[in-house]
């Protein structure tokens, strides 16, 4: 139903290799020709963006395959414009031939890139700010973006941009390359809704909690969703099956901070330690690692405001001990006394400790 999509589509061609804005997703650098703005909704939507080419290591013979990037149905290369003719006839059919031949015949709007910060469109899910200002970005935050943001690799400079609407401002994040500059957004895994840089929570590791990294995850969407996760915790205590990462997390006590191996991914330097092997599957498994701090910037302030990382339902600090050993005893009850005091007694086994 989105015309500005069809427009873009039907302009573009069969699309016959495999596409997909998750899994693969466009660079940053020309993203903008493959979205467009919903004229009845107002969001931002995706156009396919179809691979060239796709590869997989082989190790037995270090040395790249090719893999087949075509789509199952799709015409061959000989037959696109035969099949794609006669599918703008069942087009025009179905939709009415002036609508489709319209769209075929106008161009979409200038989706060129911008000169210079001034001259970019400030939008974020459908609403569109003013710009009022605009500042080089604090060298501690380009350092942190630009490990997550590939557009901001090799910037020549990297900016914030206020704009406002509505008597609402938000910092956008712009980067600068030679003449062209283009804004940096991302999505909320969570809500799938647009993200700008300065919007997004910010966590460290106790291993390391000077080392700040980017969680592709809003504020409001992180309210919600760590509502979940200390009841799934303890499901995982009660409920799982291996063995290895029951004892792991028996042995390393109750989890009160956020915690997602997705949204907030363990480095590589320390993640064997919060994974094991199931001796069941043979898989390996993650093992829950909490965070030890939340933040988010503030835009207004220019400063970061700290964001508790407690989960809805854990105990409190005091409270830790004492919930603990009660859990414990409910745990014996349901799953046998000798059974848990031996996963608390014995070490992890050597190949719980190693990675794949």
């Amino acid at each position: 139903e989105c015309e500005a999509q069809l427009r873009r589509m039907l302009q573009a061609g069969v699309v016959s290799a495999i596409y997909d804005d998750v899994i693969f997703p466009t660079p940053e650098e020309y993203r903008h020709h493959f979205k467009v703005k919903c004229e009845k909704t107002g969001r931002i939507v995706n156009i396919p963006h179809a691979v060239a080419s796709l590869r997989v290591w082989n190790a037995n013979e270090l040395k790249y395959d090719e893999i087949d990037p075509v789509l199952e149905g799709a015409p061959s290369e000989a037959d696109k414009e035969t099949w794609w003719t006669s599918f703008l006839s069942k087009l025009k059919n179905q939709r009415g031939a002036d609508y489709i031949e319209d769209l075929l015949a106008n161009e979409p709007e200038d989706d060129e890139p911008a000169t210079k910060v001034a001259e970019l469109k400030l939008e974020v899910d459908a609403g569109v700010f003013t710009l009022v200002s605009e500042r080089p970005l604090e060298l501690e935050r380009v350092r942190i973006y630009t490990a997550q943001f590939p557009a901001c690799v090799g910037a020549d400079q990297v900016v914030a941009v206020i704009g406002e609407r509505n008597g609402e401002k938000k910092e956008f994040t712009a980067a600068v390359k030679g003449s062209s500059a283009l804004l940096v957004k991302s999505t909320c895994v969570i809500t799938l809704a647009d993200l700008l840089p300065s919007e997004a929570i910010e966590y460290s590791f106790s291993e390391d909690p000077d080392t700040w990294v980017i969680a592709q995850i809003s504020r409001e969407a992180l309210e919600s969703y760590r509502k979940s996760k200390f009841e799934l915790w303890k499901e995982l205590l009660m409920k799982g099956e291996c063995e290895a990462q029951l004892r792991r997390m028996l042995q390393a006590g109750v989890v009160t901070s956020v915690y997602d191996d997705i949204v907030f991914p363990t480095p590589e330097e320390y993640r064997h330690h919060f994974r094991v092997k199931c001796e069941k599957t043979g898989r390996m498994i993650n093992i829950p690692h909490p965070v030890n701090a939340l933040r988010v910037w503030n835009a207004k302030d220019l400063k970061y405001d700290e964001i508790d990382p407690a989960l809805e339902g854990a105990p409190s600090e005091a409270e830790k001990e004492t919930w603990w050993a009660d859990f414990i005893n409910s745990l014996k009850e349901q799953r046998g006394d000798e059974y848990i005091e031996d996963l608390l007694a014995n070490e992890p086994a050597e190949d719980e400790q190693q990675i794949c």
